[in-house]
């Protein structure tokens, strides 16, 4: 906290001659509306975290030419009282002032305490400072960041289900206090090196996180790329936790032994503004635990960090996340990236997953999360019969009819096609669920699943003498398939793997979606 009433007003001072110019700026650019139907292109905003804002973001603004986007506070449930309530009001003032939105990390000495309500008292009153804060004056916002790398050995950490019920009873808490999105919202921040647990383990929900990100710097030792510092755990998030959701990652840095840190800040400040669903990292000025990662020394901005700040956002632009505008922008990677899968966007075969997810034939190939569908692996036969079971809602099965799936989560699908008369399995009482399907075999299932006509056609000249040619040819004359050697298309290629986009195009085409 600002140490002093004076220290307070120099500050304000300090920092309110630097903020005038840019204010004189930014009043002739016209403001965001409130509420924005369309989806904007996201912002790639920089926040700054300091052992001592009041002397460094003055300096950083005068350095950098304008103020971070954020600054991040450290908030512990178990010391909270009505007088630190009071002192966050007057810095999360300050911080408005400047034109700086506030990143706050909720912590606890004890989650059991916590979950058991024996922190309620303070919790409540530091649900009550910030509401009051927040409903005192327009434009006033905040980040909320319950109980941060809680995937590591916190006092609140390395349990997932008492994380995920802490979490919600601290949200609970704010949201109680009658905010509402355009002031408040909540970040899931786990760290990006733990051996307890995974990220899924401990995400507690879409209809209780905004944004997610990860915390992780490079401590050179070794050094840790841009890939290992941010893009292996970018996709880590995509595919366990949200491939619509903003990330922001929520702490990092570099520090300058070991490798080239000038080359580390490019590649963070180009990668990330590039990524798709970044939209910005909070830079960790600090030096600590023996990792010095400060880029603002005795007031001097590394030059490397400040021309890597210019291709970033306006600090302004934080409007994005609460003003409508993510809402609009989570909407539409909603519907664009098909049944909510990270790994089909731009596939040949995206719009065909898609359906296929719309009718609830297929949940995807990572459960429980389902964030993946992985479309060019290879379909089983398995796979197929559950795909076919749920798109023509076949009924139970009265008997079991393999000997080879007791168990399996195709044991179900398999003894349903077998009374439906579409599959009499591999041979005598086996069904091979765990093989993969052959395009012939494929062409089986569907022609005997439709009841398709035979054709005096003979599509395809790699099929010849086939036993399965008379329902290749079926499944072509219903233009169910065209071929595997386009544009010519004169072989079907019987013996080759049938991958799940594949499965997705023919069950579509089949199946009149």
């Amino acid at each position: 906290m600002f140490r002093s009433v004076a220290m307070r007003k120099s500050v304000r001072d300090r920092v309110g001659r630097i903020w005038l110019a840019a204010a004189l700026i930014v009043t002739l650019i016209p403001a965001a509306p409130n509420q924005v139907a369309a989806a904007p292109e996201k912002p790639t905003l920089l926040g700054f975290a300091t052992a001592d804002f009041e002397a460094d973001l003055p300096d950083f603004i005068q350095q950098a030419g304008r103020a971070p986007a954020m600054d991040q506070l450290y908030w512990d449930l178990g010391a909270w009282s009505q007088a630190k309530s009071a002192g966050a009001q007057r810095i999360l003032g300050d911080f408005q002032a400047i034109g700086v939105t506030a990143y706050v990390e909720v912590t606890t000495n004890s989650l059991g305490a916590l979950n058991g309500g024996d922190q309620d008292a303070n919790l409540n009153e530091m649900a009550r400072g910030v509401g009051d804060w927040l409903k005192g004056g327009s434009g006033r916002r905040v980040l909320i960041a319950p109980l941060p790398e809680m995937n590591l050995t916190h006092a609140w950490g390395g349990d997932p289900n008492g994380f995920k019920s802490g979490y919600r009873r601290i949200r609970q808490a704010f949201v109680d206090q009658g905010l509402a999105p355009h002031q408040i919202r909540f970040v899931f921040a786990p760290n990006g090196t733990s051996d307890v647990g995974e990220y899924d383990d401990y995400y507690p929900g879409d209809s209780v996180v905004d944004l997610i990100g990860f915390a992780k710097i490079n401590r050179g030792n070794p050094w840790r790329d841009y890939d290992v510092t941010f893009q292996m755990h970018i996709d880590e998030l995509r595919a366990r936790v949200s491939v619509t959701k903003p990330i922001l990652i929520t702490q990092t840095g570099s520090v300058t032994q070991n490798g080239d840190r000038a080359k580390w800040l490019n590649d963070m400040f180009t990668g990330l503004k590039a990524h798709d669903q970044v939209i910005g990292a909070i830079y960790f000025n600090r030096d600590k635990d023996g990792y010095d990662t400060r880029v603002l020394i005795n007031g001097n901005l590394d030059s490397t960090f400040r021309t890597g700040y210019q291709q970033w956002s306006h600090p302004d632009e934080v409007s994005w996340i609460f003003d409508g505008r993510m809402d609009a922008w989570v909407n539409e990677r909603a519907t664009r990236f098909s049944g909510g899968f990270a790994d089909v966007d731009g596939h040949i075969f995206a719009s065909a997953i898609a359906w296929l997810a719309d009718q609830g034939i297929t949940e995807g190939c990572n459960p429980p999360r389902n964030t993946l569908f992985c479309p060019d692996d290879a379909v089983t036969r398995g796979q197929m019969a559950i795909f076919i079971s749920r798109a023509l809602g076949l009924p139970t099965a009265n008997g079991d009819h393999f000997t080879d799936d007791n168990g399996s989560v195709f044991e179900g699908a398999a003894n349903r096609l077998y009374e439906a008369g579409i599959t009499a399995g591999c041979r005598t009482n086996r069904y091979c669920g765990d093989q993969p399907i052959s395009r012939d075999q494929m062409a089986a299932f569907l022609a005997r699943t439709l009841s398709l006509s035979a054709t005096a056609r003979d599509f395809f000249i790699d099929d010849n003498g086939s036993i399965l040619e008379t329902a290749i040819n079926k499944i072509a004359a219903a233009g169910i398939t065209e071929g595997c050697n386009p544009p010519a298309n004169d072989r079907f290629c019987p013996g080759g793997n049938v991958t799940r986009g594949q499965m997705a195009a023919f069950l579509k085409r089949a199946l009149g979606g």
